[in-house]
């Protein structure tokens, strides 16, 4: 990822306006006559599931916020960041990237989360990735090691917001997967599940939990485990976890969360609580959070944010 290092104004990243697929062997950039990977636009076309995608050469070009101060934070970020896949149409990461970094530049965080849940008026800690300067965030860690989880497989929320001795928030972000696992994954999560729902047996309805495992609600599950547990540690009052979605989510992956999981495997309360949102909600909020010029390339970047190779991705 040293490839984020660059100087230059990133342009908008290509979308709807910008892509024509040409079949699997030429740039899918309007108008270019060139092979793929494209030696002008930078992009090579790959096959994926629902058809062909493309991915940058170069990570950067997929991001919207790339000035020093961003490249400093991100590359922090992702010293400890176990994978990376920014310069991917289809990339969660650099959709996080460029919706949560928007808030957290211009002070923005804590209205943009009130169309989620109650919180504080004041901005919170941000820790991307479970990253804090370069390294695992040491409160993560130490629940992490509590489960124990191995270090190299351990859980990495896309989002943590930390309100201090008030409220932590985990958002689990998605694009284009799914929640539940693949099926052929499942009976080895079913055999590693044990140690998240006895650490934070408090938390969880036993039964439930592990029906929901069965199920395919691991990842979930691991960060209602984690999150109960960091909550506690943090002396917290209250915890929220996230699952952040398209809107066309439920009916394209047949699933809905809040039922077959947290409503079957969660202990839930005031102070311990689940929520489903939605990528084109928090967008759309935008305008009334924020007066910053960068607003309109926020809002201009979803609207024509593609995928595969030139699909509205969103549903506003």
């Amino acid at each position: 990822m040293s490839h984020i290092l660059h100087s230059m104004p990133n342009p908008m990243p290509f979308g709807v306006a910008d892509l024509s697929f040409r079949g699997r062997n030429a740039c899918p950039v309007c108008g270019c006559v060139e092979a793929s990977p494209c030696p002008t636009h930078h992009v090579a076309v790959h096959s994926t599931r629902g058809g062909y995608t493309y991915v940058y050469d170069e990570p950067y070009r997929n991001l919207l916020w790339t000035d020093a101060e961003d490249q400093e934070r991100l590359t922090a970020i992702l010293r400890g960041k176990r994978e990376s896949r920014m310069g991917h149409e289809h990339s969660e990461d650099a959709i996080t990237w460029n919706v949560f970094r928007f808030f957290e530049c211009h002070g923005c965080l804590a209205p943009a989360m009130r169309t989620i849940c109650p919180c504080p008026t004041e901005e919170p800690q941000t820790i991307f990735w479970a990253t804090d300067n370069g390294a695992l965030w040491e409160p993560f860690r130490r629940c992490s090691d509590e489960i124990p989880e191995k270090t190299f497989a351990r859980s990495e929320p896309d989002l943590m917001l930390l309100w201090k001795r008030n409220l932590l928030v985990i958002i689990e972000a998605k694009f284009r997967s799914p929640n539940r696992s693949d099926p052929k994954k499942r009976a080895d999560e079913r055999r590693k599940v044990g140690p998240y729902i006895q650490r934070a047996s408090g938390h969880f309805n036993r039964d439930g939990a592990y029906e929901a495992c069965k199920d395919g609600w691991y990842e979930l599950l691991r960060n209602w485990a984690l999150g109960s547990k960091l909550k506690d540690s943090l002396g917290c009052e209250r915890f929220v976890l996230v699952n952040l979605l398209r809107k066309r989510h439920e009916k394209e992956h047949s699933e809905d969360p809040r039922r077959d999981f947290a409503e079957r495997a969660c202990v839930l309360s005031a102070n311990f609580r689940f929520a489903v949102a939605y990528w084109e909600d928090l967008t759309a909020a935008a305008p009334s959070i924020s007066r910053h010029p960068d607003l309109e390339v926020l809002v201009s970047w979803a609207r024509n944010k593609s995928e595969l190779l030139g699909k509205p991705a969103f549903d506003f």
